[in-house]
């Protein structure tokens, strides 16, 4: 939990940084190609 404080914009932001570094990403092949997924769309 964090608390983020400014105006509208800049806390999405921040809120999108957040989630983006506490979320687990996974993977998945297509082809050869690997394709990064997070848990959370």
């Amino acid at each position: 939990m964090k608390d983020f404080y400014g105006d509208v914009f800049s806390l999405i932001s921040k809120a999108e940084e957040y989630i983006m570094e506490h979320i687990n990403i996974g993977m998945r092949l297509e082809g050869l190609l690997r394709v990064d997924v997070p848990e959370i769309d």
